[in-house]
């Protein structure tokens, strides 16, 4: 199953997402432009992979879930939130970009 998410403009999915470069990739990883994650939906174990397939000024994100034959509705919808907040897609970081933009290790 594939999910398409926008997040608020702007959103560099890149800067976002390395910081799980270095996590257990056994839980979640980032990589090559791909990050995935085991998550729970309604008690169910499922691996997401998120990549980005929009710019920082038109983001957009692609969501693949699997497994994805016993998903419903309302995973969807959970799978939203629990991204949503693990990327706080609902901020706007434009701010927070030009402020860290200088800043090297941010």
């Amino acid at each position: 199953m594939i999910i398409k998410i926008i997040p608020k403009s702007p959103f560099n999915f890149e800067l976002s997402a390395k910081i799980f470069s270095n996590g257990d990739p056994q839980i979640q990883r980032y990589e090559k432009g791909f990050y995935w994650q085991l998550i729970w939906l309604n008690n169910k174990l499922v691996l997401i992979t998120v990549r980005s397939l929009g710019s920082v000024d038109k983001p957009e994100l692609s969501v693949s879930i699997k497994p994805d034959n016993e998903l419903n509705k309302k995973d969807n919808v959970l799978a939203r939130k629990i991204l949503t907040s693990i990327f706080n897609l609902d901020f706007d970081l434009k701010y927070f970009y030009e402020d860290m933009h200088e800043d090297s290790i941010m």
